[in-house]
C-alpha cells in the first residue's frame, strides 16, 4: 500500500484546482439553482489569522482532500482575514515566498458571500472546520449552522454546533503541533511531509513556542516532541535559531505601514456580557 505523501506541489494543485470553482458557485449560481454542485468544506482559522491559523488551514485541507473518496467533496483553506490585510502579516509573507507557495491564490474570507448568507442559502452544501480556534468570532456567530469539525488549543468555549462530529481540542502552545501529530499518526509515515511543508510547520511551532523559551517564550513537551521528529524527516538540515530570527524580525518589521495598518495587524476581538471589546496587540 502506497504511503500518503504531502508536498507543496500538491497543495498548489488543490488551491489552484479548486479556488475559482468554489467562488463560481457560491457567488455566481443562485443557491440551490443546480443539482450538480460540489460539497465545500472550508477549513477556518482565527480572525487574526496568524502563521498558526493559515498553516493549520492550508495542510488541514490538503490532508482531508487526500483522505476523500467520495470527488463531489472539496476541501479548501480559508484565510480569515481580507485579502488586502494578508501583506499586514510580513512573517507569513514571508514565510511563504520562501516556500514558493503563491497564497494569494487562495480563498480569503472577503471573497465569499457573508456568514449569514451562506447559512441561510447554503446549508446543503457548505460546511465548515475551524482550526486555532473553537468559539466563531461575533461576526461570524452564523457560521454555528455549518461547523461540522474543530481542531484547536485554546481552551474550549464548549460552544454547540448542531453539525459537529468531531472536536479535537489538546493543551499545547501551537494547533500545528496537534495537526502535524494527527496526520503522523494516521499516515503511520514518519516523512509524510515534503521539506517545504514540514518547514511551514516547524516555523509555526518555533513561533509559537518563543523557540522554546530560548527568548522567554512559551513551551511544552509535546510541542518539542512532534518539532523533533519534523526536524529529524528533512532531507536538508537547518539552523533553527537563524530560523526563528528570521521570521520574528519579519513579523516585527512595520515598514511601509499606515497607522491603520499597524492597528490592523493582530487586531482581536469578543464579546463579553455583551460588550464586544478589541484589542490591538
Amino acid at each position: 500500500m502506497q504511503k500518503t505523501r504531502l508536498d507543496i506541489q500538491g497543495l498548489q494543485k488543490l488551491v489552484r484546482d479548486n479556488s475559482k470553482t468554489a467562488l463560481r458557485v457560491l457567488n455566481e449560481n443562485q443557491p440551490g439553482s443546480a443539482t450538480e454542485h460540489p460539497n465545500l468544506h472550508f477549513v477556518l482559522g482565527n480572525t487574526s489569522s496568524d502563521l498558526d491559523s493559515m498553516t493549520c488551514a492550508m495542510i488541514y485541507s490538503y490532508f482531508k482532500q487526500t483522505q476523500e473518496k467520495d470527488e463531489k467533496q472539496i476541501y479548501l483553506p480559508l484565510i480569515n482575514i481580507p485579502k488586502e490585510d494578508f501583506q499586514l502579516r510580513k512573517d507569513a509573507v514571508h514565510l511563504y515566498e520562501k516556500l514558493g507557495f503563491p497564497i494569494q491564490d487562495c480563498i480569503f474570507i472577503d471573497q465569499l458571500p457573508t456568514p449569514q448568507f451562506l447559512a441561510e442559502n447554503w446549508s446543503g452544501t457548505v460546511r465548515f472546520i475551524l482550526v486555532d480556534h473553537n468559539a466563531v468570532s461575533v461576526e461570524q456567530q452564523a457560521l454555528k449552522l455549518l461547523v461540522e469539525e474543530v481542531l484547536d488549543h485554546h481552551k474550549d468555549s464548549n460552544t454547540a454546533y448542531p453539525l459537529l462530529n468531531k472536536k479535537t481540542i489538546k493543551k499545547v502552545d501551537s494547533c500545528c503541533t496537534i495537526l502535524a501529530k494527527m496526520i503522523l499518526e494516521q499516515t503511520h509515515n514518519p516523512r509524510v511531509f515534503d521539506d517545504n511543508l514540514a518547514l511551514a510547520l516547524i516555523s509555526v511551532i518555533l513561533l509559537d513556542t518563543g523557540n522554546f523559551q530560548k527568548t522567554g517564550g512559551r513551551s511544552s513537551p509535546k510541542d518539542k516532541i512532534i518539532f523533533t521528529q519534523l526536524i529529524e524527516s528533512l532531507q536538508e538540515k537547518i539552523d533553527t535559531d537563524a530560523l526563528y530570527k528570521e521570521l520574528t524580525s519579519a513579523r516585527k518589521n512595520l515598514d511601509g505601514f499606515t497607522v491603520a495598518q499597524i492597528l490592523r495587524k493582530d487586531y482581536k476581538h469578543w464579546e463579553y456580557d455583551g460588550i464586544k471589546i478589541g484589542v490591538s496587540y
